[in-house]
């Protein structure tokens, strides 16, 4: 009895098994997605490889025996682009190529983008504490940061999945920032070093009574120091 061949665990795995022209195009195009979302996770959903941002799903890609196939999950997605299309076979939330035809990098990027802005908005419209609300509509805009999600038991803003300004369940605004900077503003009186419940204090998370400092300041500063975080990492 011959042996059933093991499903792919992994993108590479999933790309090994297929045909050289194949992998080559769907390689080509896994490295602009990343380009596109970095802080996007890979994983094999549905037998494709896809990619989950902030326990979403984004886009996916995989092959059939006559054409490679790129998953933007997103009908209207794909409407909304239909010119640049022209000369792919689209369907409802999907892109068919060759793969000596396959989708520009700058289009594939610009596609992701507009996913991950979709997904965005989806998750702004969860319910948002009043409190929390004139920060979260400030940041509103950046389509790199979205609303939703649990950090210690409270809304979060997050860059890329990653928490960086949060309504802690004990009603303190919360910011991520270097150490030496959250010294700083615990030394002048702004806030104090958060204490998340197990009694070890987190130096480089400023805890902020209602109605002390601007919140809306300090979110962004947060934003701004978890973006250079980012990309110090990608260079590493």
């Amino acid at each position: 009895m011959t042996a059933m061949p093991r499903e792919p665990r992994t993108v590479d795995e999933h790309l090994a098994g297929l045909s050289r022209d194949k992998r080559t195009a769907l390689a080509k195009l896994r490295k602009a997605i990343r380009a596109a979302a970095p802080g996007a996770e890979e994983c094999i959903s549905y037998r494709l490889a896809a990619f989950r941002l902030d326990g979403k799903m984004l886009v996916a890609f995989g092959a059939t025996a006559s054409h490679c196939a790129f998953y933007l999950m997103s009908s209207s997605t794909v409407k909304a682009h239909q010119d640049e299309l022209k000369g792919y076979d689209t369907s409802k939330g999907t892109i068919r190529f060759q793969a000596h035809n396959s989708l520009p990098d700058r289009l594939v990027r610009k596609l992701v983008k507009a996913r991950m802005e979709e997904n965005a908005a989806r998750r702004m419209v969860a319910p948002v504490d009043p409190r929390f609300a004139p920060v979260v509509d400030a940041l509103a805009r950046d389509r790199r940061v979205s609303y939703g999600g649990k950090g210690f038991g409270s809304s979060a803003l997050k860059l890329n999945g990653k928490i960086f300004a949060m309504m802690s369940s004990k009603g303190k605004f919360v910011v991520k920032l270097p150490k030496d900077r959250v010294d700083e503003l615990v030394r002048l009186g702004v806030g104090r070093y958060f204490d998340p419940g197990h009694g070890r204090l987190m130096k480089e998370w400023l805890a902020v009574d209602v109605g002390t400092g601007s919140w809306v300041e300090l979110a962004r500063e947060a934003r701004a120091a978890a973006g250079k975080s980012e990309r110090r990492g990608v260079r590493q």
